[in-house]
């Protein structure tokens, strides 16, 4: 906010310049309050203007930055899924998954994460098979990936979702599966 203001009393500065110069308000002809008023309404003009601009300028450079990216990733409901040849290539155990996607540093950033059953439902599509996936999903293998939701009844067992048909079901964590990490888009305006 103080970036702002300090731009409205530069542009006040260039637009009074001529008339006046800064300085002790009685060496101006001005009072304290006239002063106080002459930048209050510089600001209440120009303020608005400059935050819808610095608003747009965020939303152009987050769109810019997901345009970058967007061979390797896939967005859906705010979240950001990995989305390049390893997801269709590497099979981990369930505890190897979860540590991937923790360390996972990929298209600039560190922060993914092993799905849940629902996030991972998400990407199924129950009219197509063979893989059964979303259109705009390009690495997808007809085979089981892991989600981090545990079986609530035997603990040694986590969830999965196959892209063969779009089955679910439980397998123990030990066995090797397809793994795909995702990320939720970032709420700092800017980034993603």
């Amino acid at each position: 906010m103080n970036r702002y203001i300090f731009l409205s009393i530069i542009t006040l500065d260039l637009l009074y310049s001529s008339t006046f110069s800064w300085g002790a308000p009685s060496k101006i002809g001005l009072s304290n309050d006239d002063v106080t008023n002459i930048i209050k309404q510089a600001v209440i003009k120009k303020y608005p203007q400059k935050v819808k601009a610095y608003h747009k300028y965020l939303k152009e450079l987050r769109a810019a930055k997901l345009k970058s990216i967007k061979n390797i990733v896939f967005l859906k409901d705010n979240l950001l899924w990995q989305d390049n040849n390893t997801t269709e290539t590497l099979r981990l155990n369930s505890l190897e998954a979860k540590n991937y996607c923790k360390t996972l540093n990929f298209a600039t950033k560190n922060d993914w994460r092993l799905p849940t059953y629902n996030e991972l439902l998400t990407l199924v599509n129950y009219y197509r098979y063979n893989p059964a996936k979303l259109d705009g999903l390009k690495y997808v293998a007809s085979g089981s990936y892991w989600t981090s939701t545990q079986d609530i009844k035997d603990i040694s067992s986590n969830w999965y979702i196959d892209f063969t048909f779009g089955q679910t079901g439980r397998t123990l964590k030990y066995r090797k599966n397809f793994v795909r990490c995702v990320r939720d888009l970032s709420n700092v305006e800017g980034d993603f």
